[in-house]
């Protein structure tokens, strides 16, 4: 019996891939900053993977927003010296 879902890494890289048109059609910055999301969602691909789930996808996009957060945390401690 094969696999009922495609791997996390497969799945990160046709989303990635389904992205290209957007992404052309972006200023050249824009198309930097997309980039970068792409490099935080691919920080968590093992985790995705863990989790199994048919939505992976949505798993990627939160990864991205948790590493945003990261950043905007240790923004706010640089900023006020401390973390809420």
């Amino acid at each position: 019996m094969g696999r009922t879902l495609p791997s996390a890494s497969i799945v990160f890289y046709q989303m990635k891939d389904g992205f290209k048109k957007f992404q052309r059609a972006l200023a050249p910055r824009d198309q930097r900053h997309l980039e970068e999301l792409f490099v935080y969602a691919n920080r968590h691909i093992a985790e995705a993977q863990f989790a199994s789930s048919p939505f992976s996808e949505d798993i990627f996009m939160i990864a991205m927003l948790l590493e945003l957060h990261k950043e905007v945390m240790a923004l706010e401690v640089m900023i006020h010296g401390r973390a809420n």
